[in-house]
């Protein structure tokens, strides 16, 4: 009996059927984890550029309407920013010499779209310096 139940185990031992799909089972996993982070780069990254582009903006508006308030510029940015973030808007003025010059910030928090990790989000700021006269 126990020789029976040694050539059947080194029979196992040796039998290489199916290895294949165990093999891609290990790897498919890697290579997915691999595309969706490169998606999730990808993604934020677009959010990113375009919330600087958005506080760009502002900053040309605040540039073109001299006379326009700190809440005008604040909702130029959150009324344009890209959705997945919620923009929190500064606006500071500062003067040096006789040129005012305003800061407009923007910060958010992205949290991925995947959902594979619901614990995760990434800050996100966009900054520009503008010249008022």
């Amino acid at each position: 009996m126990i020789q029976k139940l040694r050539r059947f185990l080194r029979s196992l031992g040796r039998e290489e059927g199916g290895v294949a799909s165990i093999e891609f089972a290990i790897a498919s996993i890697a290579v997915l984890m691999c595309i969706v982070g490169a998606v999730e780069f990808g993604r934020y990254f677009y959010i990113k550029n375009t919330l600087d582009y958005v506080v760009t903006e502002a900053g040309r508006y605040a540039i073109t309407n001299p006379t326009c308030s700190d809440s005008d510029i604040q909702t130029q940015v959150t009324s344009n920013s890209p959705s997945g973030v919620t923009p929190t808007v500064t606006v500071t003025s500062t003067v040096s010499g006789i040129i005012t010059y305003k800061t407009i910030t923007a910060t958010g928090t992205v949290a991925l779209a995947s959902r594979l990790f619901p614990f995760v989000s990434l800050d996100v700021t966009s900054r520009t310096r503008v010249p008022v006269m």
